[in-house]
């Protein structure tokens, strides 16, 4: 089979454990390097890259200070010579300001680390109005904030300003029907949908 599939991204949140990765870290990077430098031997027309970070640190005003696990990443992958071609990072929150400011502090990490070529693709966003609570309710009024009206107006303000970030690709997490997704659980489209079709 051929696919036009162009990134190849290793694993996903691997800073979420046990959820997403129930390895440590050393394994992780292990993985990383192996997968990253065998797709780059096998098939050099691909980018590569990852991890699909799921916390990218602490934002304070426009500083991030990136958790021990990103810095890490990045050290590993200059000195195993590991291709990345993109670094991949996650952003759910309730101010769309925010996913613009962790853009700029991702760019600026990359860029650090001698990392000026690869992409920066915030994979995962979202908006994120407040804790999810275990009660049943109290999640369906969560639920449709996300795919009614605050969360179209919040889905329009990101994709603005998302414009002018430096970002190489973002990603709506996601289309798919229920939770968090442009479409009700039987198909039906949210308002959230109708901002991302009026953006094209």
């Amino acid at each position: 089979f051929k696919f036009p599939i162009r990134y190849w991204e290793v694993w996903n949140e691997p800073d979420n454990r046990p959820a997403c990765w129930t390895g440590t870290d050393d394994d992780y990077l292990r993985l990383y390097s192996l997968t990253a430098k065998a797709l780059r031997a096998r098939l050099p027309e691909l980018l590569v890259g990852g991890p699909g970070l799921g916390n990218t640190g602490r934002l304070t005003g426009d500083r991030l200070d990136p958790p021990p696990f990103f810095t890490r990443f990045l050290g590993h992958c200059l000195a195993d010579r590991a291709p990345l071609d993109f670094f991949s990072w996650h952003g759910y929150t309730n101010d769309p300001g925010e996913l613009v400011r962790r853009a700029a502090g991702v760019r600026a990490l990359l860029d650090r680390h001698l990392f000026t070529a690869a992409e920066s693709h915030l994979n995962e966003w979202n908006h994120l109005p407040g804790k999810l609570s275990s009660d049943a309710e109290a999640r369906e009024r969560w639920y449709a904030r996300v795919g009614g009206p605050v969360g179209a107006a919040f889905a329009a303000a990101a994709l603005c300003r998302l414009q002018d970030a430096p970002v190489d690709a973002a990603n709506y997490f996601t289309a798919e029907p229920g939770g968090m997704g442009l479409f009700g659980p039987h198909g039906t489209p949210t308002a959230t949908f109708g901002v991302f079709r009026a953006f094209s």
